[in-house]
């Protein structure tokens, strides 16, 4: 049987792109042709192991106020929010691409692919034993993922459709992965038990924005008054607003006041042991929020 893997990536560091190629090579090694769709321009060991590679300077990350993701944390009487870009139609609008491509080719069966797949024995049986139309629980605990989705081709080519980017802004309980539900529910496609796994993990810090090691930080600019708060300072710390000396009596977790609303502030800059770290952006910025409110 004729049979292609339709990746989809964002492999902007060596480690994404180490991942994209042990799926490639684990796909290959399944008697699985290559189809790769980037917005970012690859290195010529993966270009060389593709049957169809589709470059293309489209990322549609969608920014707030059309979509955006808002994540929250309270500690004591402060809480603290964070709303951030919305990557999830750009990872739909890419599996909607390939599905367009790819259903103009004559394959009988296509592996609809994150490229960190982790090809577990589970994967493996699944595509030796040519299952198709079937979706994946995440080992993340989603009930549906879009990991790893084996198609023929007629049903496929109906699948795509429910990418649809007039309801996913519309419509902010609607996740990327809502998709893969509406084909179980629509298309009849079967839902597994078995979860999927995807092999990189962004683990970071959401509520911390500083650059260096000798502090976290985390900021107001949300309106009203500019405000910061500090998380483990270690050494002396300087913060300076427009120019001017704020303080450098830093204290782990208290919310420090400048006298300057959001809209005033054209600088804002911190010296500690590693230097001078310039943080102005982040004041200035639209896309992403952030936001500190107390209670008592």
């Amino acid at each position: 049987m004729n049979k292609l893997a339709l990746i989809s990536t964002y492999c902007n560091d060596e480690n994404k792109l180490n991942a994209l190629r042990n799926t490639i090579q684990e796909y290959k090694n399944l008697g699985v042709y290559i189809f790769v769709y980037s917005p970012i321009k690859l290195p010529t060991d993966i270009e060389k192991e593709c049957k169809f590679l589709f470059y293309t300077d489209e990322n549609p990350v969608l920014e707030y106020p059309i979509r955006g993701q808002l994540y929250w944390w309270a500690k004591g009487n402060l809480k603290f929010t964070k709303k951030t870009s919305d990557y999830g139609w750009a990872s739909n609008y890419q599996l909607k691409k390939l599905i367009n491509i790819a259903s103009t080719y004559d394959y009988d069966i296509y592996y609809l692919t994150i490229y960190d797949l982790d090809f577990d024995d589970n994967v493996r049986s699944l595509i030796k034993n040519n299952v198709v139309n079937v979706v994946s629980p995440s080992t993340r605990g989603w009930d549906y993922s879009l990991y790893f989705t084996p198609f023929d081709k007629q049903t496929m080519a109906k699948a795509e459709k429910f990418f649809d980017y007039s309801k996913y802004v519309s419509d902010s309980s609607i996740c990327a992965e809502y998709t893969a539900k509406e084909w179980v529910e629509e298309l009849g496609l079967t839902l597994q038990e078995k979860a999927i796994n995807d092999t990189i993990s962004e683990t970071r810090d959401m509520f911390n924005l500083s650059f260096s090691d000798n502090y976290k930080l985390f900021i107001h600019n949300k309106s009203g008054e500019f405000k910061f708060i500090f998380g483990k300072p270690r050494g002396v710390i300087k913060v300076l607003v427009n120019d001017k000396l704020i303080t450098t009596n830093i204290k782990h977790h208290f919310l420090h006041s400048t006298g300057f609303n959001v809209e005033e502030v054209s600088k804002f800059k911190i010296i500690s042991e590693d230097g001078v770290h310039d943080y102005t952006h982040l004041v200035k910025q639209t896309s992403e929020i952030f936001k500190i409110t107390t209670s008592y």
